[in-house]
């Protein structure tokens, strides 16, 4: 045998790789897939978390949206004189639980009933009471409930 065809033969017999070199290229990238799959992760429930964030800030804002357009359409209206005004049902009323906090309770007359279309006169006004209670879990949350009435009753019980 020759010298060149020594060479090649010894080329080709180190051509390979050795099983050490095979379980460090194995061990680092188990490493790099570790590290991305981690970092899929955090990023998954950072996006899940802000998505549920920005779902409760939307419904806070449609929520307040409501409030803004029934608080809009609120409407004082004349009274008689010889009608005691606590005992008339067109009034704008506040109440509360606690002297600590604000109002948890707030009816008020507003402008915006659209009447049916009957042959019977139908006014435009309704009653509408918005009512803070605690909310059914245990952290604390509020729940704000809305009631409305076509027409105005006798009396605000």
């Amino acid at each position: 045998m020759t010298t060149t065809s020594r060479r090649r033969a010894a080329r080709v017999h180190q051509a390979g790789f050795t099983l050490l070199e095979m379980l460090a290229v194995i061990f680092l990238m188990s490493i790099v897939l570790f590290v991305a799959i981690d970092f899929y992760l955090d990023l998954s429930s950072a996006s899940n978390a802000a998505a549920e964030q920005t779902r409760s800030a939307r419904r806070a804002v449609g929520l307040l949206d409501r409030v803004a357009r029934d608080l809009e359409g609120a409407v004082l209206l004349q009274k008689p004189e010889d009608v005691d005004p606590i005992a008339f049902p067109w009034l704008f009323v506040a109440e509360s639980e606690s002297a600590d906090a604000g109002a948890d309770r707030v009816k008020f007359v507003r402008r915006g009933h659209h009447p049916n279309a009957t042959s019977t006169a139908e006014s435009d006004l309704e009653l509408v009471s918005w009512i803070v209670t605690p909310g059914a879990d245990a952290e604390g949350d509020l729940e704000l409930r809305r009631a409305s009435w076509p027409q105005l009753p006798e009396s605000l019980d």
